[in-house]
This record gives structure tokens, C-alpha cells and sequence, in this order.
């Protein structure tokens, strides 16, 4: 062979395998690679994901002047927020579009700075002329939005600010942006107590509004600032009575709890008696008639002893919560109890709702917390002294309460477990008593 033929064929020899190794290097570098990845589709990620972006395409995306960017951006914080997610370095990006026209992008921005405008009060304060702004707006959810952050942005500086802002938004045409006023008042009253006067003027206008959508907010407002002033309530006592059924889940709960410590302060217990000693006023001992042995006969404990007359509005109270006794929320339910309790008594109408409340005595025997328990043992304990007999069957499902919420050592060195236990031994001599007394 000669030298060139020699050379020609080395040299194909080496472009064979050059080629051959590129394929190959090609076949290793794209092929296994190209197979392992798997790419998901854009069609199935969610915009609520976050793993695909990091937040400062966010803040690329606030930034620009697409709305369908913005907005898609601020679903997406929202997305992270309900995921449990900071997003607290969002917040100078997301505030400067509480202006944006969109009216999607202006509520979701007020959602998140309804969340971080505590936590950023500086940031937040420069943006205190668009809030005011807000308040302005034809829409009622913003306004009740930029109330809520006004309110939420706990400076001393801005009282009179947010004064101002309630005080409008009492007097506001939508129910919603009035129930925000009452929410808010309680926040401005823990800034600054010294506002309390002027707050009572609101509350009292709040408490006489018509909708129920208004009444446990005005009410929660109330209980905060001056639960002292009972005068507020008298003049709607019965409107409030005749619309607690209607009133929202955890509003019946306020509510319920101020009318029964009204009806404890401004009416007589219906269980005493009061001697019947009237008599006329210029009457005097030479004109009353002497009784005789006969007459001491014939007369009864119950002409010189009379059972009190219910009051017309507390007969109102009763059956105004009687449906409630029906309900399933267990914090109605022990608001109930406390409201029947000193009621149950009253024989005839509790031989009425005994089944009702029974059931509603016997909501604790699964909660096995020591707190629970013992609330429910001191709330049941008036009803067994009076009714001992009616509540054995129950005061067994209670003793299950308190022997489950007691089976913690940790829970027994603590005062609640001395209390509970020291009521548990009073109405088990009680159940003693009741048995000796049938045997």
C-alpha cells in the first residue's frame, strides 16, 4: 500500500470515528436528558403555584402596565397568603396599585394590606391619602375595605383620622360598610380610650340601627367600650329580642350574652316569693279584721305568699331563645344555658322545654377539656338543686365528662381541676340525697 493510500485511509478512519463520537456525545447528552425531564404542562399549573417564579417576578409583574399581569400577580399572593406564606417583602409593590382602576386588582390589594398593614405601619402610612380616598368610593366593598385597613394601622398619630372615618361610615347607606364601623370601633377605643365619649355617640346610633347585619357588631362594640351603660340597650331591648334568631351565627352569641346579663340586672328573679302585705295606705291595726282559728285553717302559704309574676319583656327573652336551644353551635348552646339557667325552676315551663334542655346539657360529655367541663358542672349545678330527680340521667353523662377531662396528671395540679372537683362532690351528694330520698 502505498503512502498515500495509507494516509486517505486513516484520515476516513478518523472522521468515522469523529462522527461516530459526536453522535454519540449527542445521543448522550440530549437523549437520556430529553426522556428524564418531564415538563409539566402550563395548562395544569395552578396560578395559586409558586414554584415556577420567584417573588421578583411578582414585583416584575405589579410593576407593569398590563392589568392581566397585576392581576394575575395578585392572585397569586393571595394564593400564597392562604397557603400560610410571607409575603410581607410584596408590600411596597402591592400598595402603590391601591390605585389602579381595575376594580379585581383593588380588592385583592386591600385583602393583603387588610393582613400586612399592622405588621408595615410605616409603608402604610404614606399611602394614608389613598385610603381616605377610599372611604369615598361608589363601591361598598372598597369602602368597608379601606376603613378596615385604616383601621388596622395602629399609629396614635392617626385617631382623630380613623375617628372621622367611622363616624361617616355610621351614617354610610350600606349596611356592610356600617357593620365594618362597628368592628373598627373597638380598635380604636384600644389605641386610645380617651375617645370613649365621642364612641358612645356612634354606638348608640349603631344600636338602634334596623339591620340585622349591624346588630351583633353594634352589640360586640358595645360590650367593648361601655358594657356599664345599660340606659343604651333599654330603648332596644325588644327590637333586639324580636331579631336574634335572624342575626348572624357568632353575633346570637354576643347578643346573647348582653341581653342575659341585662335581664339579670333589670328584672326580678322569677324563682322568690314576696309576702303579700299590701294593704291601703291610710289603713291603720283598729281596721283590720281579727282572724279567727277557723280562718287560720282555711287560710294557704300561697295567700300570703305568691309566686312572682313574670315580667312581660323577660317572658319575651325566653321565648325569643327558645329556638335557639336547637341549635348545634356549642357556643349558643352554653350562652343558652346561662340564659335558662336561673329559669329552669319555674316549673311550668320547664316541665315544657325538659327534653330540650336536657339534650342541650348533655353537648359537653365529648369535649374532653378540663375548662369545658367545668364550666358546664357549675352551669348545671342550679338546675340540680332545684330539680334534682330530672337531672340524674344527665348528671351521668357529666360525670363521663369529668372523669374523661381528669384522666391528665398535668391537668390535675392545676386550680381549674380543685374547682371542678369541689363542684363534682356537691352535685354527687346531691344525686346521694336524691336516691336516699326515693328509697
Amino acid at each position: 500500500m502505498s503512502v498515500n493510500e495509507r494516509s486517505s485511509a486513516t484520515s476516513s478512519a478518523m472522521s468515522t470515528q469523529s462522527g461516530s463520537g459526536q453522535s454519540t456525545t449527542a445521543t448522550t447528552s440530549g437523549g437520556p436528558n430529553h426522556s428524564d425531564e418531564q415538563v409539566e404542562p402550563a395548562s395544569t399549573l395552578s396560578i395559586f403555584s409558586l414554584d415556577y417564579k420567584k417573588h421578583e417576578d411578582i414585583k416584575q409583574m405589579l410593576d407593569s402596565n398590563k392589568d392581566n399581569l397585576k392581576l394575575d400577580a395578585m392572585r397569586r399572593i393571595i394564593g400564597m397568603i392562604a397557603k400560610g406564606k410571607d409575603a410581607a417583602d410584596l408590600f411596597p409593590a402591592v400598595v402603590k396599585n391601591v390605585v389602579s382602576k381595575n376594580m379585581e386588582i383593588k380588592k385583592l390589594v386591600y385583602v393583603y394590606l387588610m393582613r400586612y398593614a399592622e405588621e408595615q405601619q410605616d409603608l402604610a402610612l404614606l399611602s394614608i391619602a389613598t385610603f381616605q380616598r377610599g372611604l369615598k368610593d361608589p363601591n361598598q366593598l372598597i369602602r368597608a375595605s379601606a376603613l378596615r385597613v385604616l383601621s388596622s394601622i395602629r399609629v396614635p398619630t392617626i385617631v382623630t383620622i380613623m375617628m372621622l372615618a367611622i363616624r361617616d361610615a355610621a351614617n354610610d347607606m350600606s349596611a356592610y360598610v356600617r357593620k365594618t364601623a362597628a368592628n373598627a370601633i373597638a380598635k380604636l377605643y384600644a389605641l386610645d380610650p380617651e375617645m370613649k365619649d365621642e364612641l358612645i355617640l356612634i354606638i348608640t346610633k349603631l344600636l338602634a340601627d334596623k339591620t340585622i347585619l349591624v346588630n351583633g357588631s353594634a352589640v360586640q362594640a358595645f360590650e367593648h367600650v361601655c358594657p356599664e351603660r345599660i340606659d343604651l340597650i333599654h330603648k332596644n331591648y325588644r327590637r333586639l329580642c324580636n331579631l336574634l334568631v335572624d342575626i348572624d351565627e357568632w353575633g346570637q352569641v354576643i347578643v346573647l350574652n348582653m341581653l342575659t346579663r341585662y335581664a339579670r340586672t333589670q328584672f326580678v328573679d322569677p324563682n322568690k316569693t314576696y309576702e303579700d302585705d299590701k294593704k291601703d295606705f291610710y289603713d291603720d291595726d283598729t281596721n283590720v279584721k281579727e282572724k279567727t282559728p277557723n280562718d287560720d285553717d282555711d287560710d294557704d302559704d300561697s295567700l300570703d305568699k305568691r309566686t312572682y309574676v313574670m315580667d312581660t319583656d323577660h317572658r319575651l327573652l325566653l321565648r325569643c331563645t327558645k329556638p335557639l336551644l336547637q341549635n348545634r353551635n356549642s357556643a349558643k348552646q352554653r350562652m343558652n344555658k346561662k340564659t335558662w339557667k336561673e329559669y329552669l325552676s319555674y316549673k311550668k315551663e320547664y316541665e315544657n322545654e325538659k327534653r330540650k334542655v336536657e339534650k342541650m346539657t348533655n353537648e359537653g360529655r365529648d369535649e374532653y377539656d378540663l375548662r369545658k367541663a367545668q364550666e358546664v358542672l357549675k352551669e348545671t349545678e342550679s338546675m340540680i338543686s332545684h330539680t334534682k330527680s330530672s337531672f340524674i340521667k344527665s348528671w351521668k353523662e357529666f360525670q363521663d365528662v369529668y372523669n374523661a377531662a381528669t384522666n391528665d396528671e398535668t391537668l390535675k395540679q392545676s386550680k381549674e381541676y380543685e374547682e371542678a372537683q369541689k363542684v363534682h362532690d356537691d352535685l354527687d351528694k346531691a344525686q346521694q340525697e336524691d336516691r336516699a330520698a326515693q328509697a
